[in-house]
């Protein structure tokens, strides 16, 4: 039975759900497994999504069987002449996304962390349930007077995604002559320029001025989340390991799991700390062996913001599973001619949003503010 674009996409869904739960017991030692088994378990994860991702892009393959089409230097010349878009990476939309956000994930690298919500519109609707509900009442038998919950609130939280966009010329000779394999560079080239700036909006990127529109980056969202942030003593301008093990307690007791993200720079003070005593010994300890305090994963990430002026955020507790990130279309590399220019211009374009679910999910570290 041939299933439909929707159950696709709901089986891939699903197939990442399974996923992360099995990492969590992995992470948490709660699965009985040795480490050969989680290999091979994450790598049957990664045949049977790659399975449905090709079965995805089958649906919109044309009629007659055909792979595609084989795109050559003078193709993209012709293309130029005639002001058309070539759009790379696959027959189908969703193909074209995930291929390009397969080459932003990297081993270790915030992106693998994050979810990623891929869809043909301009913007996603996620509901959120906040801030939970209230525990119940004890009730007699025969009860009839049981309040409403005050506590809980049903709202949505939205998505909006914008253009993203890179050039690069290219020269006539460079095209004429074959001395450069576009067909197989470009696509690998803008790959890397969106992931750089993708990553550095999910930790520190700003919504369009004005609108609901583009990243809301952790940082961003910690500092709106006023009740979160606990901030140093005064003159303090780094953490200290009591800083940082109690930013891990205060995240411990959650459901969620929660990760302390911080640029090296931060960390390398953390270690510094002059302060005696066994528990400061024992910290730095844990954090030198495993890159963990109190049980909360510490992540280092040379993109996460590191100024040390007054009110700056430091360090970040987070649940990196609830920052989504929104993905709609595809990469489409147009080449462009220009008059009196003997380059060709090859613009690529990706439209993608993201946010926290709520900001009231961090908590964070900052420098005391002035006063």
């Amino acid at each position: 039975m041939i299933k439909t674009k929707a159950e696709l996409r709901a089986d891939i869904e699903a197939l990442e759900l399974e996923r992360r739960s099995f990492m969590e017991e992995v992470r948490h030692g709660t699965g009985e497994f040795n480490e050969e088994e989680a290999k091979s378990k994450l790598a049957d994860f990664d045949k049977r999504r790659a399975d449905l991702e090709k079965a995805f892009a089958e649906i919109d393959k044309p009629e007659g069987g055909k792979e595609g089409i084989t795109l050559t230097n003078r193709d993209f010349v012709e293309a130029a002449k005639e002001m058309r878009a070539i759009t790379i990476g696959g027959n189908g939309k969703i193909n074209q996304v995930q291929q390009l956000f397969e080459g932003i994930g990297e081993k270790d690298d915030i992106l693998n962390a994050v979810t990623f919500d891929y869809s043909d519109n301009a913007s996603t609707n996620i509901p959120v349930l906040e801030p939970g509900l209230e525990e119940p009442v004890d009730t007699a038998e025969g009860g009839s007077s049981i309040n409403e919950d005050d506590e809980a609130e049903m709202k949505t939280t939205e998505i909006q995604v914008y253009g993203l966009a890179s050039v690069l010329g290219v020269t006539a000779e460079a095209l004429q002559l074959n001395t450069v394999d576009i067909q197989s560079k470009l696509p690998e080239l803008f790959r890397k320029a969106f992931r750089k700036k993708l990553h550095t909006k999910v930790l520190q990127g700003s919504l369009i001025s004005n609108t609901q529109k583009g990243v809301k980056g952790i940082w961003t969202s910690a500092a709106a989340n006023t009740a979160g942030i606990t901030q140093l003593a005064a003159n303090q301008t780094s953490i200290k390991c009591s800083d940082l093990a109690g930013l891990a307690l205060k995240v411990s007791g959650y459901d969620e799991t929660f990760e302390i993200v911080m640029n090296p720079a931060t960390y390398q003070n953390v270690l510094s700390d002059s302060t005696s005593g066994e528990d400061v010994k024992l910290y730095k300890e844990g954090l030198i062996r495993s890159k963990e305090i109190e049980g909360v994963k510490v992540r280092l990430d040379a993109k996460a913001p590191k100024a040390t002026t007054a009110g700056s955020i430091l360090a970040v507790a987070v649940p990196l599973s609830r920052f989504h990130v929104g993905v709609a279309g595809g990469i489409t590399i147009t080449p462009i001619k220009v008059k009196g220019d003997s380059k060709t211009y090859f613009q690529a374009e990706a439209f993608v949003g993201g946010k926290q679910v709520s900001d009231t999910d961090l908590f964070s570290l900052a420098v005391k503010t002035s006063g």
